[in-house]
């Protein structure tokens, strides 16, 4: 355990194996928040539905890692199956995102320059930064040419669902009366969150310094419960919007 000064062993294996379903549990309450809110027929039900499906493509990735990882007996598993969840995760919350901006679209626009400052640069220079710290030291081994490629495109990834998130929460920020400022506001926390957890991931895997319970899973321990909580929070504004 990372607060133990542990780099192995039972405790490490334990959490390593079950923080993840955070992300199930998020994941499967997410599901039921989109169906009160229209699912698949409404913009915002598909919006939650696909941040829901986010978690659960984060649980896939987790629960397929800790295959290679404890069954298996591969050090660190990457790049493996387990990439498809955690690559789907990024699609997954973009596209949340684009629902998000529709529905608030509908009576909303960005017509402030410090809002289309704010939504794209803020994620180039995260994708300039990434670069720049990553690449230091980076050895380009293309003999392994499917993770160098995954190395290079995941700033990239993330720096695209990060400005569709700021967009999403400027336009809906103060939709229905102001009442989804704050779940809207935990969704971005929570997707910056996934960011640099990825990051984390790719520097320490590149590096060799990755281990299981260490830091990197406690960092997506943080981001699964921030989605989590950001879903719940939305299902908690649809009932005071009934209540209303």
């Amino acid at each position: 355990m990372y607060f133990r000064g542990l780099t192995e062993g039972a405790e490490n294996d334990v959490f390593a194996n079950i923080y993840c379903l955070v992300a199930l549990l998020g994941g499967v309450a997410g599901l039921f928040v989109s169906k009160r809110w229209g699912g698949y027929k409404s913009m915002l039900g598909r919006a939650v539905g696909a941040f829901a499906l986010g978690l659960l493509g984060q649980f896939f990735g987790q629960l397929v890692f800790d295959y290679y990882l404890f069954v298996l007996h591969v050090e660190t598993p990457y790049p493996s199956i387990a990439d498809i969840g955690f690559f789907s995760t990024g699609i997954f919350y973009g596209y949340g995102a684009i629902q998000l901006m529709k529905v608030a679209g509908v009576n909303f626009s960005l017509r402030s320059y410090s809002n289309k400052a704010l939504a794209l640069v803020f994620p180039v220079l995260w994708a300039i930064f990434s670069y720049w710290f990553f690449l230091k030291g980076y050895q380009f081994d293309w003999s392994q040419p499917i993770v160098v490629v995954l190395d290079l495109i995941s700033p990239v990834i993330d720096a695209a669902y990060l400005s569709l998130a700021i967009l999403a929460y400027l336009l809906s920020r103060k939709w229905l009366g102001g009442f989804m400022k704050w779940p809207i506001l935990f969704l971005l926390v929570a997707i910056i969150s996934e960011a640099v957890a990825d990051f984390h991931f790719i520097y320490q895997a590149s590096r060799d310094t990755w281990y299981a319970a260490g830091t990197n899973d406690y960092l997506f321990l943080v981001t699964f419960t921030l989605m989590a909580l950001a879903l719940m929070q939305i299902g908690t504004s649809f009932d005071k919007i009934n209540e209303g």
